[in-house]
């Protein structure tokens, strides 16, 4: 709620809120203990700080996006994407690039202390945590997981939005951008935008 009113305005946060109480894959997975749920918090987070760094170019709120980045990324890896909004946001910012860059610099700093501190076995046996990611990645990569037969990423991706938020939301968000671009608000469309496409070009890419 707070990210959609930072972002537009109360109706576009409450819409947000609504679409997020009863979409199956946010609410399936608040179920289970799974990383997945939690990791939502400081994504939505790190939305609400770039929001605000969009806005106003506020050095605390870009900062404070560096730590939700941070937070994020030590939920849940994937997670740490988020970190293409708020570098967006600060680059489209009030800002001056020099000033931009800066902030981006601390705020990147200030993620990595916040990794360290809530996920510190993460580099006190580095060898074991690069070993395990390896294996995943390649176990990811190479096997036929129970119920998910084989197919192309990015069309998945695409598909699985039907079920994951739903059909009418999906559609909405879509034209949502467009949207966006035609009445000329082009730094948000980039900021929402740019995070949905590089991620989905990634994640879609993987076998």
């Amino acid at each position: 709620y707070a990210a959609g009113k930072a972002f537009f305005d109360r109706r576009a946060g409450l819409v947000a809120a609504a679409v997020m109480a009863v979409a199956f894959l946010p609410v399936f997975y608040s179920r289970l203990a799974l990383n997945d749920g939690p990791g939502v918090l400081p994504c939505a987070l790190a939305l609400w700080a770039s929001a605000i760094v969009l806005k106003t170019g506020s050095r605390r709120a870009l900062l404070a996006a560096g730590a939700c980045v941070g937070l994020a990324a030590s939920l849940k890896y994937s997670d740490g994407a988020i970190v293409v909004a708020v570098i967006a946001a600060a680059l489209l910012s009030p800002l001056s690039f020099k000033e931009a860059l800066k902030g981006l610099v601390l705020a990147g700093l200030i993620s990595i202390a916040v990794v360290v501190a809530t996920n510190p076995y993460m580099f006190a046996d580095w060898a074991t945590f690069t070993h395990d990611l390896d294996r995943q990645r390649k176990f990811a990569a190479g096997a036929a997981l129970l119920g998910q037969p084989e197919r192309n990423g990015w069309l998945y991706y695409i598909a699985s939005t039907r079920w994951a938020l739903g059909v009418l939301p999906g559609l909405l968000a879509v034209a949502g951008g467009i949207a966006l671009l035609v009445a000329g608000r082009r730094r948000e469309a980039i900021v929402l935008g740019a995070l949905i496409v590089l991620y989905w070009l990634y994640m879609g890419s993987q076998n």
